[in-house]
């Protein structure tokens, strides 16, 4: 039996990523991104270029399988003060649109939200009954995006709440923190923490 994955947002860094490693492993994955030169032709990926608006996803999605898992890894990145409308449609409002658009199809079997542990604040460490306190933008907008899926979804809707792996603000993984380790690790390197 072939898997079947459908990545958003498969062009950026975690959903790079995702294609690859789920390859390797025999998936099959429809890659959806805004930029479709971004997806290395590889057998058992099917890039679907889209477009981040509503009727955009409904067209790349209503191109794919519905006997699949959808792995949402798109995201807008900003930690500017200024409240970016821009944000809130893409991480709150496409993030609720993806999630409604799988609940009426019942082959999705599960819709996987990556979203961040920014939804906690700065606050370290977290204890496991922590309530969200999200402190920038950001994270409030993943945080909608989360409650907005998981609502739609049910049981069939998961939120991964990962830290700072977003952005390809830096093609050799510079900026962010967890880029870097990953980029280190890829390149044989040992990791240094201090």
């Amino acid at each position: 039996m072939v898997r079947t994955a459908v990545i958003t947002g498969a062009g950026g860094f975690a959903g790079l990523h995702l294609v690859a490693g789920l390859v390797r492993l025999g998936w099959s994955v429809h890659a959806l991104t805004s930029r479709p030169a971004s997806i290395p032709s590889a057998p058992g990926v099917q890039t679907v270029p889209c477009a981040w608006t509503c009727a955009g996803i409904e067209t790349a999605l209503g191109q794919t399988p519905d006997d699949a898992v959808w792995i949402h890894a798109a995201a807008r990145l900003d930690f500017s003060d200024a409240v970016p409308v821009a944000l809130y449609r893409d991480n709150a409002l496409l993030t609720g649109h993806i999630a409604e658009l799988a609940s009426r199809r019942p082959g999705v079997r599960r819709v996987i939200y990556l979203s961040t542990l920014g939804i906690y604040g700065k606050r370290q460490p977290l204890p496991t009954d922590e309530d969200p306190a999200p402190d920038t933008h950001y994270a409030m907008s993943k945080l909608i995006g989360e409650r907005l899926a998981l609502g739609a979804l049910g049981e069939r809707g998961l939120a991964l709440r990962l830290h700072g792996v977003w952005g390809l603000d830096s093609r050799d993984g510079s900026r962010l923190f967890l880029n870097r380790c990953l980029h280190e690790a890829r390149a044989g390197r040992p990791l240094t923490l201090t």
